[in-house]
């Protein structure tokens, strides 16, 4: 039985960063391991809202969505990032699809105060399972639906836990701009090899800030769940993401391109 890796992007692969992630797609095939991609679109997305006009506040890194931002929302991350990411990856030499969470995958909730912005409440995994099956990466954008049919604005990080946890993933990666996790940014005091239980104390002391306290939540949430490791790693450090693919869960992780989450 094949195991599982979940990858989580940014909005844009461009130079190392799509080598990278690249690298750590095939590593994880040669291993015979399945790959689905997640990816974000954030910057994008502000700079599209603010084109047309639309404002909209952050919340402890979650962004408040809006009804009439919605649309923007879903337009940047299933019809623009997407297809990018797609074509981006096949021009590496890696065979993937795009699809939207809000084809039948991704199901939410409304986040209490965050208007259209959703946590996801299930994950229907048939279509990402179909796509594998063809011998393709599925590469996911992070549009959800409620019963209704109401398109929601997920927050890219929790998308990946929640099909982590849902598949029954082995390991999940974080790709970002910094080198993984840090207990104080400024002083330079990251975290090498952790745990569960010491990013929620941590999170509870205040110590994260803005687009770092919604992929600790993932992350944590997505251990919680099952997954068996979690790795948040600079996004052009080649090295660190092959080895994250399939680093023994017995040997200390040591890095300085990133951190490692365990469970306990």
């Amino acid at each position: 039985m094949s195991s599982w890796v979940i990858l989580k992007v940014g909005g844009s692969l461009q130079g190392a960063h799509a080598d990278v992630v690249v690298a750590a797609i095939q590593r994880s095939l040669r291993q015979g391991r399945q790959v689905i991609v997640v990816h974000g679109g954030g910057p994008r997305i502000s700079q599209r809202l603010h084109e047309q006009g639309i404002e909209q506040p952050f919340v402890d890194g979650q962004r408040l969505t809006t009804p009439e931002a919605m649309h923007v929302v879903e337009q940047v991350l299933a019809h623009e990032v997407n297809p990018q990411l797609v074509e981006a990856l096949r021009g590496q030499g890696v065979s993937a699809c795009g699809i939207a969470g809000s084809d039948g995958i991704l199901y939410a909730e409304p986040w209490p105060g965050l208007e259209r912005t959703g946590r996801v409440r299930t994950v229907q995994a048939e279509k990402l399972y179909e796509a594998t099956k063809r011998g393709e990466v599925p590469v996911l954008a992070p549009v959800a639906v409620d019963d209704k049919g109401r398109r929601y604005n997920v927050n890219a990080d929790s998308a990946a836990a929640a099909v982590a946890a849902q598949i029954g993933a082995e390991r999940i990666l974080f790709f970002t701009d910094v080198a993984g996790i840090f207990r104080d940014f400024t002083a330079g005091d990251r975290l090498v090899d952790t745990t569960v239980p010491e990013l929620r104390q941590l999170t509870e002391q205040g110590c994260f800030q803005s687009g770092m306290i919604p992929k600790v939540r993932a992350i944590c949430d997505a251990l919680t769940a099952g997954v068996s490791s979690g790795f948040v790693l600079q996004g052009n450090a080649r090295d660190a993401a092959e080895a994250a693919v399939i680093y023994p869960a017995n040997v200390a992780w040591n890095s300085e391109y990133g951190t490692r989450v365990r469970a306990s």
